[in-house]
């Protein structure tokens, strides 16, 4: 079999699968087993594929079939230009969240020795991002509760030699740990789909933690919750940074805003959509 029926054969299947973007995770998949990309996938389609890659590749294919996302099964996922592990458990990272990172790092980017908390940190990407491109020493920490995503928070760390603080604790306990007017910058990409809109999902989201993605019955759970607990722990003059939902925003600038929160930002996507609410205290 060469490199073009095999290629043809997995569109295909990936296609009936009705898996979306399956052109591009193939795409993924030949540059991960054969160092491929899609210039060189296409100089090389008549190259015989070995036995053993043959059964590699179909067995991706059987696992994909069953929903499992395609970042588990390679193990590793990009995000910003950094390479992150990733596997069952914790959430993967989307390119979404960028715009999270970007308005976090142009506030704290102008201060001296910044302290930065990243809450529900998953796989460290939001911190772990910010730490390879500040030049003023930030004092970085990121808290994960589940223990299986504190794995990969702990090891994305480790793998990136960055000087985080991991911490595995509940957000909703842990906060007591830090003095008031302590922080520069409270960061969330928390949980906010609709409790009832979970079993919508489509599958492969459904295969990421639960944890990760319920926010309880109306979506704005831990946005209440974050700013109830941790306002205090923001300096006058700090910035809190959250990604949303789709159509949360008015009610996540409203809960700032009760919090005496001022010039809240709502800060739209790559795709016009409202995806992160920042505030001063």
């Amino acid at each position: 079999m060469t490199i073009k029926e095999l290629y043809n054969f997995i569109c295909k299947e990936f296609e009936n699968a009705k898996i979306e973007d399956y052109k591009c995770e193939i795409e993924y998949i030949f540059e991960k087993y054969f160092g491929l990309t899609k210039s060189g996938m296409i100089i090389k389609f008549d190259d015989i594929v070995s036995e053993q890659a043959k059964i590699d590749l179909l067995k991706i294919l059987d696992k994909r079939k069953d929903g499992i996302p395609l970042q588990y099964i390679l193990g590793i996922w990009e995000f910003m230009g950094l390479e992150f592990n990733v596997g069952s458990g914790v959430l993967v990272p989307r390119d979404d969240t960028t715009v999270l990172v970007q308005e976090s790092y142009k506030y704290v980017s102008k201060l001296k020795n910044p302290k930065i908390i990243d809450l529900c940190s998953g796989t460290g990407c939001i911190a772990i991002a910010l730490d390879k491109n500040l030049k003023n020493s930030p004092e970085i920490y990121g808290v994960e509760k589940s223990k299986k995503a504190f794995k990969y928070l702990s090891k994305n760390v480790e793998f990136h030699k960055s000087k985080i603080e991991c911490i595995n604790a509940d957000i909703f306990e842990i906060y007591s740990n830090f003095r008031d007017d302590f922080f520069d910058i409270i960061i969330s990409n928390p949980p906010y789909i609709k409790s009832c809109d979970i079993r919508t999902l489509q599958k492969e989201v459904k295969k990421e933690p639960l944890m990760a993605l319920d926010g309880g019955k109306d979506g704005l759970y831990f946005y209440r919750k974050i700013s109830d607990l941790w306002t205090s722990k923001l300096k006058s003059g700090g910035m809190i940074a959250f990604e949303i939902g789709i159509g949360q925003s008015s009610q996540v600038s409203e809960i700032l805003i009760n919090h005496n929160f001022k010039n809240i930002q709502v800060i739209k996507d790559i795709n016009s959509i409202d995806r992160v609410v920042t505030g001063i205290k």
